[in-house]
């Protein structure tokens, strides 16, 4: 096994890094994406209630 100089390790730890914050990226994308399209599919679940709705929904 050879041993790594300490540029080749940095270098190696900037790509891990720069690889995880892409796989972030790319699923914070993917949330908002299915975000949309429930808010386009179901927007009675994202309308916001009034005051009134708001208590008769908690009244038994």
């Amino acid at each position: 096994m050879k041993a790594e100089s300490p540029n080749e390790l940095n270098r190696e730890n900037e790509n891990i890094e720069a690889d995880d914050y892409e796989a972030e990226q790319n699923l914070l994308g993917f949330f908002q994406l299915l975000l949309k399209v429930d808010m386009r599919v179901n927007p009675n679940l994202y309308k916001k209630k009034g005051i009134k709705e708001q208590k008769k929904g908690t009244e038994k």
